[in-house]
């Protein structure tokens, strides 16, 4: 732009140096928002932070949102928007915002903000992805089923499974929850007589665990059936005949005196 004019005696025209105007229509530049969607977060209390800028009019510190969902995109673009609190750190400007999240991966973050001349923007929408529990099944013992004492016990966590891929450790309690039985995912073990509630914990890479339960029941062995040799039952035959006789010649002998 340039500008022309005239002084009061009408003398000129004179021309001004030109001037490069700018229009600023573009709104905030949204920097970085984290965490990133695969940056799986181990618990559902999820710090969601921001760095945007804006070079040209400048940020409106006062005048940044947020909105968020647990159930889908759609639900979040339903949601008002909430404020969010920004500090300017060498021209880029933070923030963050503590959010209770569901786990997996169905959580929805979307910031906006606006510059000092009232150009707004909207960020893209952040899918934040929160570790899910793991699965604990119990494949073996069935429930019901008895051992007997000094049989092997097998316990098989066959079917235990995390949603989101994580391996997984196994530890297998007794009824004392501090002296685990043993570990991995199949344990042979012998357990004393008794009924016993096994308690199989699974757990994931990030802490996350689930339980499953059975109860063990260990019977004791019959006594064994004791041996009698040929000789000491011809001892017992003998003894019993030389009981009978006695006991029928004293029966004889006072029933001739009676008479």
């Amino acid at each position: 732009m340039q500008l022309s004019g005239l002084d009061v005696a009408g003398n000129g025209p004179t021309l001004s140096a030109e001037h490069r105007l700018m229009v600023d229509t573009r709104g905030p530049i949204f920097v970085s928002i984290g965490p990133g969607a695969e940056q799986k977060q181990p618990t559902t209390q999820v710090t969601v932070t921001l760095m945007l800028k804006d070079a040209t009019a400048g940020l409106n510190a006062s005048r940044v949102w947020y909105r968020y969902s647990t159930v889908s995109e759609s639900d979040m673009r339903t949601k008002a928007w909430s404020l969010v609190p920004v500090v300017e750190q060498g021209g880029v400007f933070q923030g963050s915002v503590g959010l209770d999240l569901a786990r997996g991966k169905g959580n929805f973050v979307q910031f906006r903000a606006q510059d000092l001349l009232f150009n707004a923007n909207e960020s893209k929408v952040s899918v934040i992805w929160v570790n899910q529990l793991p699965a604990a099944v119990l494949a073996d013992p069935k429930p019901g089923l008895e051992f007997k004492e000094e049989e092997r016990v097998l316990l098989n966590a066959t079917g235990s499974s995390d949603p989101d891929g994580d391996a997984l450790n196994y530890t297998w309690y007794g009824e004392n929850v501090t002296e685990p039985l043993g570990y991995g995912r199949t344990l042979l073990t012998k357990l004393p007589v008794g009924v016993y509630n096994v308690t199989l914990v699974v757990k994931d890479t990030d802490g996350a665990e689930a339980t499953a339960k059975v109860q063990v029941t260990v019977v004791r062995l019959p006594p064994p059936k004791t041996q009698v040799s040929s000789d000491t039952a011809m001892l017992v035959l003998l003894l019993i005949a030389v009981l009978v006789a006695s006991m029928a010649a004293g029966y004889y002998a006072t029933r001739r005196k009676n008479q």
